[in-house]
């Protein structure tokens, strides 16, 4: 795993994502959430083709989710594909949700190709 994270310049990647978490959490927590983040992610380990669309890409990380669960970092558990939640009176779909329990909190991933 050590030798994984060398390769991949982890150290330079970690909490370098552009979030909103300083301005919606806690500046504690805030501060803990960006620390879990990466910029860029790294699925070096997908096999997919060239011009993928965004179904693919998911198909391709669930289908390889013990080593997208390694590339997102430690603490990450997954609770389902497009996960079902309710805001208020509407019903929304996010396409990946995980749970990190380093920040005791739920993660939503949105795949987006561009």
């Amino acid at each position: 795993m050590l030798l994984n994270f060398l390769g991949t310049d982890l150290f330079e990647r970690k909490g370098k994502a552009i979030t909103n978490f300083p301005s919606v959490l806690p500046e504690y927590k805030g501060d803990l959430a960006a620390q879990i983040t990466k910029d860029p992610y790294n699925f070096d380990f997908l096999s997919i083709r060239e011009e993928y669309d965004e179904r693919e890409l998911k198909d391709a990380l669930i289908a390889n989710i013990e080593r997208f669960l390694l590339e997102l970092g430690t603490g990450f558990a997954y609770v389902g594909r497009e996960y079902r939640l309710m805001l208020g009176d509407e019903e929304e779909f996010c396409d990946m949700l995980f749970y990190n329990a380093s920040v005791h909190a739920y993660v939503v991933v949105e795949v987006k190709i561009d």
